[in-house]
């Protein structure tokens, strides 16, 4: 019994003193519910800041291989069919409601390996970089700030197209009073040669009535 326990615990603690844990899917929901949320957020607090909120409740995902078939189009075979889970936590009402997502964050956990592979930010849907849990420990990481609701309502704010009002100058105000002239010369010189046009028209129409009677009376 004593030597079990002791390589039940020497197991565990090569776990953490490696940073790796066996297949997530042969442990108890329990054990492994802990050690997903444990990896997850141990990635968020090193790849981010301000993501991680007293009280905010962590949620599980069981993601199984529905992501294979996305890895495979995207020619990332070493990490099509691999089981994965996601730890991820809730925005505010008012994050959700300006950035659309349904999470703050989402971490996926690959199962063979109980590490992070990718992470998921509600400020930014296109970070997803994948391989997280290949990057050395030496590395430098410059770690992702959350923005908060206002800083990214300012960010839309100054992306908005910006339309500059100016005052006519007097010459703008010539000008535009010549284009004006010149259209309303042209409207009335186009009224003009339509009436001409249709009293030359109707003056051939009585003519030629005239001759038809003519005829009649001098065949």
């Amino acid at each position: 019994m004593k030597t079990s326990f002791v390589i039940t615990l020497f197991v565990l603690l090569s776990h953490i003193l490696f940073g790796q844990y066996p297949n997530l899917d042969k442990l108890p929901p329990k054990e492994r519910d802990s050690i997903l949320i444990k990896v997850a957020n141990e990635a968020i607090e090193k790849f981010s800041v301000g993501y991680l909120r007293p009280g905010n409740q962590p949620y599980i995902e069981d993601i199984g291989f529905k992501l294979s078939e996305t890895y495979k189009a995207r020619g990332l075979k070493q990490y099509a069919d691999r089981y994965l889970y996601a730890v991820y936590y809730l925005p505010t009402e008012k994050e959700k409601a300006v950035y659309k997502e349904d999470y703050l964050v989402k971490a996926l956990v690959l199962a063979d390996i109980g590490k992070v592979t990718e992470i998921m930010y509600i400020d930014d849907a296109g970070w997803r970089e994948l391989a997280l849990e290949k990057i050395d420990s030496n590395e430098k990481i410059f770690r992702r700030r959350c923005k908060t609701v206002e800083e990214r309502l300012e960010e839309i704010e100054r992306c908005k197209p910006k339309t500059i009002k100016l005052d006519p100058t007097p010459d703008m105000i010539e000008r535009k009073r010549a284009f004006l002239e010149m259209k309303k010369r042209k409207r009335d010189s186009a009224i003009i040669l339509r009436q001409q046009y249709l009293q030359r028209r109707d003056s051939i129409r009585r003519e030629d009535s005239i001759r038809e009677v003519r005829k009649e009376f001098h065949p």
